[in-house]
């Protein structure tokens, strides 16, 4: 029989491959429910799926666990064990950015991109997804600063009717592969717009063909058919520090 150290053994086709219907439905329910299974008994368990107490008992042997409390220190580990290893990536993931950040060669990277926005006489941003609202708040945050800039929400913006030579275009994207910003982009260059863009990546398409790009070093964590749930913290962090900059540079002169 397991013990509580067997928690992940709860997913192996094996123990899977043994559930009937009826184990299978307590087994779905289980996953789906961690915390609030581990907070019922034995009856409380049973009564919420319909079936009797032996029945629950039945599937804890059939998961290879001798007593129901064993059961639910399986789920306690399990449940300990994903909160730890989600915190764990998240706050290794922004230290190491903001290691990065601290840099001389990034300080630098930042006072090139601060020059080129000195020069414009106004910016606008683009994105999708949530780098297209990280967009949106970009150019609120320049705005609020005093620097004319706007979100775009069209993507199809005929760029080559307009005089853009004053004008730079900053794209976010953290995969930096997105299509449709891509081509937005080759647009804008085509009616002489410099480009930067913020990317998760340097070695991306959008990153290349900018003329400058500030990278924070992140890969794409898709879920839900391609959707992008990475964390958005060092873009963030990357336009309010242009913000800033931009606005002190101004002061000066």
């Amino acid at each position: 029989m397991k013990s509580f150290d067997d928690a992940k053994q709860l997913c192996t086709y094996q123990i899977l491959h043994k559930l009937n219907k009826t184990q299978m439905r307590l087994y779905r329910y289980t996953v789906s429910h961690l915390e609030t299974v581990y907070y019922m008994t034995v009856r409380e368990f049973a009564a919420k799926l319909a079936v009797s107490p032996s029945t629950v008992m039945r599937f804890c042997y059939t998961l290879g666990f001798d007593r129901y409390d064993t059961f639910k220190q399986a789920i306690r580990h399990t449940i300990q064990t994903q909160n730890t290893q989600t915190l764990s990536a998240d706050i290794n993931t922004l230290v190491t950015f903001l290691q990065q950040a601290n840099t001389p060669s990034f300080t630098e990277k930042m006072e090139q991109a601060v020059r080129l926005l000195s020069s414009a006489e106004q910016l606008l941003f683009a994105g999708g997804g949530s780098s297209g609202a990280l967009a949106r708040y970009g150019a609120r945050c320049f705005s609020n600063r005093g620097k004319l800039a706007v979100g775009l929400e069209d993507t199809c913006y005929p760029a080559q009717i307009y005089q853009l030579s004053h004008t730079v275009l900053i794209t976010l994207s953290v995969s930096g592969e997105t299509e449709f910003l891509i081509e937005l982009a080759s647009r804008f260059q085509q009616a002489g717009c410099p480009l930067l863009s913020i990317t998760g990546t340097a070695c991306s398409t959008l990153a290349k063909m900018s003329d400058w790009n500030l990278s924070y070093n992140i890969e794409p964590d898709t879920l839900y058919g391609g959707y992008n749930s990475a964390t958005q913290v060092p873009a963030l962090f990357i336009l309010e520090q242009l913000a800033k900059q931009l606005c002190s540079t101004a002061r000066k002169h």
